[in-house]
């Protein structure tokens, strides 16, 4: 079974009928010469995943390409653990692509646009839209059982009281990250002019661990993933479990 396909709508029982439309449709078809009778696997974005045979493929009116499948095998798969919920400044133009691809690879759960003192951009309701298209093609890509959950526009204090979660700062001054077995994270990550004085000190006094993530300043799409993926080793190592795959990562209470 080499095809995979992520549909953007809860995936059906066992047995059930599924119809794949538009731009998913014809590049399943057209571009990944599915037949019928191959086997795939599906995927909602939302924990769900599956075995689905190809029962049809047919050219409707007007040209459109229609995928039909039925679903012969479904399970669920809980969320990464910890959740790694991202709050970050804004790079501009194309690198905000990269930050939300990027994170999407590396296991953070959600991403939301911080605004602090030294921001500089602040996204639009479109802008953010976008990222969450962007959201859907990188969980395509790396096969995420749960897409990326693209938040609303965050303001840092706000961010500081996240409930029910580690709060974890990355500035230079701080540590290595220290594991203790959370099950949410708050992971800060400042615009590019960096943290101010008192932001550290606000975040210092809610409870948050300073952590440093390497010998240089980074661009902040390189920063939040590699921070994640520092955040999610260090939790993993810590539990002792091994190699990272789907019967391993999910713990709980996440």
């Amino acid at each position: 079974m080499t095809h995979r396909l992520l549909i953007e709508a809860p995936l059906p029982p066992e047995g059930a009928v599924l119809e794949v439309l538009g731009a998913e449709a014809h590049h399943a078809i057209r571009v990944k010469r599915l037949t019928e009778g191959e086997v795939l696997a599906v995927g909602d974005g939302q924990g769900a995943e599956g075995e689905a045979r190809v029962a049809a493929v047919e050219k409707r009116a007007r040209g459109e390409w229609a995928l039909v499948l039925s679903v012969e095998r479904r399970w669920s798969v809980p969320r990464v653990c910890p959740q790694v919920r991202v709050f970050s400044g804004v790079p501009k133009g194309p690198r905000l692509e990269a930050l939300v691809d990027q994170l999407s690879q590396a296991g953070a759960a959600s991403w939301a646009p911080l605004i602090a003192e030294r921001s500089v951009v602040d996204p639009r309701p479109g802008k953010l839209e976008r990222m969450r298209r962007v959201s859907v093609e990188a969980a395509k890509q790396c096969w995420r059982p749960w897409l990326l959950e693209i938040g609303e526009v965050c303001r840092f204090a706000d961010a500081l009281q996240e409930p029910e979660s580690r709060l974890v700062i990355a500035d230079p001054s701080g540590e290595r990250y220290s594991p203790d077995a959370s099950a949410r994270i708050t992971l800060l990550i400042g615009p590019e002019g960096g943290w101010s004085d008192r932001e550290l000190g606000r975040a210092r006094e809610a409870g948050a661990q300073a952590m440093s993530i390497g010998p240089h300043v980074m661009r902040v799409e390189n920063a939040a993933p590699i921070a994640t993926a520092l955040i999610l080793d260090a939790e993993r190592a810590r539990s002792g479990l091994g190699r990272w795959n789907k019967e391993h990562v999910p713990c709980e209470p996440c």
